[in-house]
């Protein structure tokens, strides 16, 4: 992510009330703003070039305000992908196999609609338990192997 704009505070001025809840907020998402020196006429610092910690910002300059009373920013940003991926095996439920029908089936033979529970409690116990098992049938979880990192084909070096 990379965030690059006037944000109209006054981030050289560390008492400032929106600079500390900024920097603060900042803080609190892991971003790290690149923008050192001053960036407006007045010798205040207004402008941002905010990433996030995976992105490495290779420079930034900072010109004289010659047009505008802001500085132009030019950043040089080393955008290339990891090629490698990280893998995690996780857990999750069959949903391709599902059989609708056999479910449904299933479900019309069981407790929960064969023999209905008198209390409200007996009737979510049996609820949860009679879905939960018929849910164990027929999605069953499997160990699945996830490839961790960027999924898009073209977002590549």
């Amino acid at each position: 992510m990379i965030i690059a704009s006037d944000i109209n505070i006054q981030l050289d001025v560390a008492t400032d009330q929106n600079t500390v809840k900024f920097v603060q907020l900042r803080g609190t998402h892991g971003l790290t703003q690149h923008v050192t020196g001053a960036t407006h006429r007045g010798g205040h610092c207004l402008d941002v070039l905010i990433t996030t910690s995976d992105l490495h910002v290779l420079s930034v300059s900072i010109g004289l305000p010659m047009l505008s009373d802001h500085s132009q920013i030019v950043a040089e940003l080393d955008l290339r992908a990891p090629q490698q991926h990280a893998v995690k095996r996780c857990t999750r439920r069959a949903w391709r196999s599902f059989d609708y029908e056999r479910f449904v089936n299933d479900l019309c033979q069981s407790t929960l609609l064969q023999s209905l529970p008198s209390t409200a409690d007996a009737l979510f116990d049996c609820y949860n338990t009679t879905l939960q098992t018929l849910i164990d049938v027929h999605a069953p979880r499997r160990l699945a192997t996830v490839r961790d990192g960027r999924s898009a084909r073209w977002y590549d070096q």
